[in-house]
């Protein structure tokens, strides 16, 4: 289709004018030919970039014409910024080809659509002509400087400065107003389903400033945001540039071109990414092969995207996380592939070690968070898919299957089929594509010289099909043997310590005798160890045993744990508090109840233990006499299981002694009332006898005095005392 209401503008540089050189002071000056319908309506035979751009917002031309770009600027990064000096709906198109697709010279082309050609060579005005004709014609590839992506950001209109005694209401006005911008473009692009992605700089009044990474093209953008300036805030709009220059045919008839590296091979990558202000990026291949590991600052979706597909086409994105990030799931949505995520979240040890363990293989160092996390997660992808793999090699293991096994197990892994059906359908497609075949328009006719390259292109084409396809079978074979060269490697080296061993006879006799009498020693030592260990593991294993019916019995209320104090003292109570603490309501068993008083009674006490079991009954009565005041059971002969620091016994039988509590603290403090009148009796029994021998005595005294004759005197037994 031409495009016949639009206006062409063709340019060509003057000779002599070109700035290429470094050192040279000169400024590029072109010829320039406006064309609208066909018809030249503005020539001019020099002309400035500067005045070129005028000419361009002064036409809004489709097309900028030119045979080489690199006459604009010197290098991509000028000629991209460039770009954004045109108008918006403005391309700049290379009639004479692009990398990798070839160039054709200009009368080439000329006389191949029929465009007259001077028969000397052509000034700089009728080259600016034929490129404006050819161009009509969409003969060319227009370059493509931005990404579909659109940059919007919102920030302050002005420094705050050093202001005065208005200067924070002033600032928060600012950024309140800041804020509200954001939030109005934010509801604007999800009203027109434009996916973006937000960051913003918060500060407590408000926004400070934010930035959308909207991804859509610029004139989708500037339809619904449009750039503004106002006292306090601004918002401007562009596009991302792209990194290096691509190139699309203008008839649409061939794929994207690149004049940078292309992707190498469609081989199947995992991913693991770990989003946040700094994201971790991780690529493996499926032969498990470290290809990035990387940590990006500040980065967007598409980015990441680029970065990755030119390594090759991801199959699986990882997260390390459960549920997945947001940003994680959008860049898998985007790519079309498979979502990995961990079923538990796992610390930061296990993640180390699985680390370490990988990249030890591989013979690499990740350092840093953020690449670690990465890491892992496409790790534990692909872990999860290394059987399947396996398996697949070991179904496509003919020569002439190689170069399937990297699509199989793309399809297995992105369509979730099973192997056989993976193979079959791959196969199918294998079949079906066939080369399109490019035809001519009838009214172009070729001399036979171009026929004849016609067709060593064509030839060339398809050899270079066949070697790319030779390519990614060698690529995969190099990826299977790899580990197998690795190995191999290992087992030269050992092999060639070992020749070097054995050269000397003798040596090597001596050596053996020494080797034999060391394995033998180690073996005797060996023997009694694992008897050892087998002792230790039996009865570590009753242990585990008993743990976990434990573990089940205390979930099912059967049994009751306990901590246990090993010295009822201050230091043991101490020692069982830092190990394990003592909280309110815990049952607590003393191993060996003597040697606490009152006091040591009291720590327990005081952290309102729900009852104490006593494995001995040697508990010192100042402290039975504290735990009863303070209404704390004591419990004995209670049936328990004790391991180490862990300890329990039987609900039902806990709460059964609980509850008779009572009954023995009435016991025991009716044994202690008979205990305190039994030694009443004897102090008043002993009290009493001193007191009638005192009288006794007293009485023979005065009786011996008068002469009064003696009485018989009374024989006053113990049972009287009793009775009295």
């Amino acid at each position: 289709m031409q495009h016949l209401l639009s206006k062409i503008i063709g340019i060509d540089i003057l000779a002599g004018t070109s700035s290429q050189k470094k050192s040279s002071s000169r400024v590029n000056r072109f010829a320039a030919v406006v064309m609208e319908k066909g018809n030249i309506i503005e020539t001019h035979n020099s002309i400035s970039i500067r005045n070129l751009i005028r000419l361009c917002r002064q036409h809004e031309p489709i097309f900028l014409g030119i045979d080489n770009i690199f006459e604009l600027e010197i290098n991509s990064a000028r000629i991209i910024r460039f770009c954004g000096q045109l108008p918006i709906d403005t391309k700049i198109i290379q009639v004479t080809g692009a990398p990798p697709d070839g160039f054709e010279s200009l009368n080439r082309l000329a006389r191949r659509y029929n465009i007259p050609y001077p028969s000397h060579h052509a000034n700089p005005t009728q080259t600016a002509e034929i490129i404006c004709k050819l161009a009509e014609k969409n003969i060319g590839y227009i370059l493509m400087p931005y990404e579909d992506e659109t940059e919007i950001k919102i920030s302050r209109a002005k420094a705050i400065g050093p202001g005065g005694w208005s200067q924070q209401r002033y600032s928060r006005k600012m950024r309140g107003e800041i804020l509200t911008i954001t939030r109005e473009i934010e509801k604007q692009l999800q009203d027109h389903n434009i996916d973006f992605d937000l960051e913003v700089r918060k500060t407590e009044y408000g926004y400070d400033n934010a930035v959308f990474r909207a991804y859509s093209s610029l004139s989708a953008i500037r339809k619904v945001v449009k750039p503004f300036r106002g006292e306090l805030s601004r918002v401007s709009v562009s596009p991302i540039r792209k990194k290096r220059l691509e190139f699309i045919p203008a008839s649409g008839s061939r794929g994207k071109f690149s004049s940078g590296i292309r992707r190498k091979s469609e081989r199947g990558l995992i991913v693991g990414i770990d989003p946040g202000p700094n994201t971790g990026v991780a690529v493996l291949n499926f032969a498990g092969k470290i290809l990035l590991v990387d940590s990006l600052r500040s980065v967007a979706r598409g980015d990441i995207i680029r970065k990755i597909t030119m390594l090759g086409d991801p199959a699986l994105i990882a997260a390390d996380v459960t549920p997945p990030p947001d940003f994680v799931v959008k860049i898998s949505k985007m790519l079309n592939t498979s979502l990995f995520f961990p079923e538990k979240l796992y610390s930061s040890d296990e993640k180390n070690r699985t680390v370490n363990d990988f990249t030890e293989i591989n013979r690499t160092r990740v350092k840093g968070s953020h690449k670690r996390d990465a890491l892992f997660a496409a790790i534990k992808g692909y872990n999860k898919y290394m059987g399947l793999f396996d398996r697949i090699d070991n179904e496509l293991s003919k020569s002439k299957d190689i170069g399937l096994r990297n699509k199989v197990k793309q399809v297995v892994i992105k369509e979730e089929m099973n192997i056989q059906e993976a193979i079959e359908e791959v196969r199918n497609r294998e079949k079906v594509f066939e080369r399109p075949e490019i035809k001519l328009k009838k009214e172009e006719e070729l001399t036979e010289s171009e026929k004849s390259l016609i067709e060593k292109i064509d030839a060339l084409k398809e050899l270079i099909d066949r070697q790319t396809t030779h390519i990614e079978n060698l690529e995969d074979l190099n990826e299977q043997i790899f580990d197998d060269i690795e190995s191999l490697r290992k087992e030269n080296k050992n092999l060639k310590q070992r020749i070097k061993k054995v050269t000397n006879k003798q040596s090597q006799e001596l050596k053996r005798e020494k080797a034999i009498k060391t394995r033998d020693d180690d073996l005797r030592f060996l023997r009694s160890r694992v008897k050892e260990l087998e002792s230790e593991l039996s009865k570590v294993t009753r242990i585990i045993s008993d743990l976990k019916r434990m573990i089940v019995m205390g979930s099912n209320r059967v049994v009751v744990p306990m901590k246990v104090v090993f010295e009822f003292s201050r230091e043991g109570i101490e020692k069982t508090i830092s190990r394990m603490n003592i909280e309110p309501f815990d049952v607590i068993l003393l191993v060996d109840p003597s040697g606490g008083g009152k006091r040591t009674a009291e720590m327990l006490i005081e952290r309102e233990v729900k009852a104490v079991v006593c494995a001995k009954n040697n508990i010192s009565n100042l402290a039975m006499e504290a735990f009863i005041s303070a209404n704390i059971p004591v419990l004995f002969h209670m049936e328990i299981r004790q391991i180490d620091d862990i300890a329990v016994t039987y609900y039902d039988e806990l709460e059964q002694a609980i509850n008779g509590w009572e009954e023995q603290r009435q016991e025991f403090l009716g044994e202690r009332t008979e205990d305190k009148l039994g030694t009443l009796i004897a102090e008043y029994q002993s009290k009493r006898k001193k007191e009638l021998e005192q009288i006794y005595k007293d009485e023979r005294k005065g009786r011996s005095k008068t002469g009064t004759p003696k009485k018989p005197i009374k024989i006053i037994k113990s049972k009287d005392i009793e009775e009295e």
